[in-house]
């Protein structure tokens, strides 16, 4: 399959693998945004009460106020008196529980806003490589192509394909495959700045999205990621053994007028595509 068939596949509904881990994301939200207005409204309520109790001690301290001025008995003051003392005791203990209560449920709201901000994260970063992932980029390549066509800026792309990346797998495990994807990842993220983005499409396949940047630079970014990553020496970090030469392919494009996400995908993959043809551990662009 096609790297840019599959990224059409994704953008326009994806797989059933893609759409279980949206549902599990999506009830998540659900669960805690859900938990979040339950403890917002448990809170409305408790201030409500002190309201409401508020309203009922002031009526009280009226009264008993009102019949103080009348009263001119030693006893009946002094009854007067008391009854002010227990009232008063009366909100204190309330007003004391009141914060006791709404203490536990800011610490609750605190728990519940970091669990979705995290959830939200996951959302958007690759577990294995923490970069943006896929999900990101259904949100954010369009709206950098929206915004570079209609302010008529530059923007290009990069698809990178880590060359005979299950001949790596098969020899050397899963876990080793892992540690090179986080290695490659980490070279991607030293290598872009500003409002440059990398992201896992999945597998072996990343992508730089590269706002503000014309072919030319693009093409220059992915020949020093080449390189840097053409010359690293692998071993295994358990047994110590030479993994050997790690290459990659890339295809680089530019946005061209009018043009939407899925046309500027489709070209960087075919270039992409004849990096591989023609050797792999190289750049071609659509020039």
């Amino acid at each position: 399959m096609s790297f840019a068939w599959g990224a059409v596949q994704f953008f326009r509904g994806g797989f059933a693998a893609d759409k279980e881990v949206d549902e599990r994301l999506s009830e998540r939200l659900e669960k805690v945004g859900q938990e979040l207005d339950d403890e917002v409204f448990s809170v409305m309520r408790l201030l409500k009460e002190h309201l409401e109790l508020s309203g009922t001690h002031s009526d009280s301290l009226t009264k008993v106020s009102n019949t103080l001025v009348s009263s001119t008995s030693p006893e009946r003051v002094r009854s007067i008196i008391q009854m002010l003392i227990s009232e008063n005791k009366k909100v204190q203990n309330e007003v004391r529980d009141l914060n006791t209560r709404l203490q536990q449920s800011q610490q609750q709201i605190e728990k519940l806003r970091v669990s979705l901000s995290d959830s939200h994260k996951l959302g958007m970063l690759d577990a294995v490589t923490s970069l943006k992932n896929r999900h990101w980029l259904e949100i954010h390549l369009p709206k950098e192509v929206g915004t570079a066509n209609e302010t008529k800026g530059s923007l290009s792309l990069i698809m990178a394909d880590v060359d005979h990346f299950k001949r790596i797998n098969d020899s050397f495990g899963h876990a080793v495959g892992d540690e090179i994807l986080r290695r490659f990842a980490e070279l991607l993220s030293k290598n872009i700045k500003g409002r440059d983005t990398a992201a896992r499409y999945g597998g072996e396949e990343f992508i730089i999205l590269l706002p503000q940047t014309r072919l030319e630079g693009a093409k220059n970014l992915g020949e020093q990621i080449r390189g840097e990553l053409e010359n690293k020496k692998w071993m295994h970090h358990r047994t110590g053994q030479p993994i050997g030469k790690v290459t990659a392919s890339f295809g680089v494009a530019e946005l061209r007028p009018g043009e939407d996400c899925y046309a500027l995908l489709d070209r960087a993959d075919s270039k992409l595509y004849e990096a591989k043809a023609g050797g792999r551990n190289r750049i071609v662009a659509d020039e």
